[in-house]
């Protein structure tokens, strides 16, 4: 049962939390992802996978992970605080109010060990629980942030040599601003940015038609910002050519702002990396695709990662249209191609394979493109790898 409580905070925040409280991960070893998220990611089978996919979507982009107050909760109608750390002295702490019991540990990093100490919001000097938990490193971790959506981190994933991705280096997500470079998350939000993330480089995709007039960094405008007018799928490719149903081509531009992009992910001094379009969807998943292929995920993670964008209020993102009759994914690689929206990883990915490395591997074919189209050197993907991939 969920417990219903009248206070003002956004509706959007409302809902989010009290959906989450249902079935929520309290253990001290938590995972931060949802029953869904923790289900979709580790299916093998292509029919459990679509079947999440077209059941699940647009409810699950929320971080999991509670810590239980008092014998009863159900009926515990106070305020917490809840101070989160990774030093028992707790330096570096972050805040967070919660009006829910159990308390949401909203900002908290996978594989980082936390103390915790929650309070009473109105009397503050007062504990009435701390304690010491560990969080997970797995793979689809979304962040709690009021006021955007669709951010998670790309950490997490099996990578080159069985190797995981680092947590808390990219992080990818939705729009982080409105018009004139006012922030879309609210200070709740920005708490989880910056007080527990310390986002620091961004990476805009946009373009001047749909930034909202940012110009700089939006978490700080004197941190880095990189923004370049990207494209989306098979027009990164310099054979992509289509006239039906929609006329689409190749971008030439493509190579330059790759270029641009991996130089930036190769300078370690600009990370933790937000980068985003405005639904951190096609754009981002274009980018990301790049970045985890030449990082040596397979192909199934890949298209997994692009899609848990489904489980956010952006709507679905498939690698290609699924038969609802035998759950199972068309061999078009086309999710929509209209005057409306191209989604087409799964045709972009095999176009990019059998172009670049037909007899080898995924990573050996993203390696060759990034190299020889877009002048991306073997010192910036080993720095990125440096970076990215657990020791």
């Amino acid at each position: 049962m969920k417990k219903i409580i009248s206070v003002l905070l956004p509706f959007s925040l409302i809902s989010v939390l009290s959906f989450s409280i249902t079935g929520c991960n309290q253990s001290k070893n938590l995972d931060l992802r949802d029953e869904t998220i923790r289900k979709f990611v580790s299916a093998k089978k292509e029919k459990t996978i679509c079947e999440i996919l077209t059941s699940s979507t647009g409810q699950h982009d929320q971080q999991a992970g509670f810590i239980t107050v008092g014998k009863d909760p159900e009926n515990d109608f106070n305020i917490y605080e809840i101070e989160l750390s990774e030093y028992e002295d707790y330096k570096d702490s972050f805040k967070m109010v919660s009006f829910f019991n159990p308390v949401p540990t909203f900002g908290a990093i996978p594989g980082r060990t936390y103390y915790y100490r929650i309070n009473e919001y109105n009397d503050p000097s007062n504990y009435v629980k701390t304690g010491k938990i560990t969080t997970k490193k797995e793979p689809g971790t979304f962040y709690t942030v009021d006021g955007m959506n669709n951010v998670r981190d790309l950490g997490g994933w099996k990578a080159e040599g069985g190797k995981r991705l680092n947590f808390d280096k990219i992080i990818r997500g939705g729009k982080p601003n409105y018009y004139d470079n006012t922030p879309a998350y609210s200070d709740k939000g920005r708490i989880v940015l910056m007080d527990s993330l310390k986002i620091y480089g961004e990476i805009d995709l946009r373009n001047e038609n749909d930034n909202f007039g940012q110009t700089l960094n939006i978490f700080d405008e004197t941190y880095p910002y990189l923004t370049v007018a990207f494209m989306v799928d098979s027009e990164i490719l310099p054979d992509f050519q289509q006239n039906n149903p929609v006329p689409r081509k190749y971008n030439k531009n493509a190579p330059i702002f790759i270029k641009k992009i991996f130089s930036f992910l190769a300078d370690e001094s600009n990370y933790p990396v937000y980068i985003h379009c405005n639904a951190g969807a096609d754009r981002t998943g274009t980018v990301c695709m790049l970045i985890e292929g030449v990082l040596g995920l397979s192909v199934d993670d890949i298209y997994k990662d692009f899609e848990l964008t489904s489980f956010s209020p952006y709507a679905k993102r498939w690698r290609s249209s699924i038969d609802y009759e035998t759950l199972s994914f068309d061999k078009s690689g086309v999710m929509q191609d209209d005057y409306n929206n191209y989604v087409a990883l799964g045709k972009c990915v095999d176009s990019l394979w059998r172009s670049y490395a037909p007899n080898g591997s995924y990573q050996e074919a993203v390696t060759n493109y990034l190299k020889t189209v877009c002048d991306v050197t073997d010192e910036e993907i080993n720095s990125l790898k440096n970076i990215m991939l657990e020791k």
